[in-house]
């Protein structure tokens, strides 16, 4: 999993291996939580996402919603988007 790999090469045992690293989770909300798993709800992928920050307070993790299904370019630029306004 992501979070792990990044947990154990970015952060380190004690959270301090790198200096701050920010990243942006863009979730999409599907028009119904009814058709898809529950471990691929947005209420799933929030308290995932939740706990690991709870686990590494250095870790500058975000995250935005937008609605519809997963789009790649659509995700990136509404990242890039919360970015800018964050400089």
């Amino acid at each position: 999993m992501f979070l792990d790999r990044y947990e154990k090469h970015v952060l380190g045992t004690d959270g301090r291996k790198s200096g701050p690293v920010r990243i942006i989770f863009v979730i999409f909300e599907p028009e119904s939580e009814k058709k898809v798993k529950p471990e691929e709800s947005v209420a799933y992928t929030v308290g995932v996402l939740d706990k690991f920050k709870a686990r590494n307070p250095n870790a500058l993790i975000d995250y935005l919603f937008t609605k519809g299904e997963f789009n790649r370019a659509v995700g990136l630029h509404t990242g890039v988007l919360q970015v800018a306004l964050l400089l």
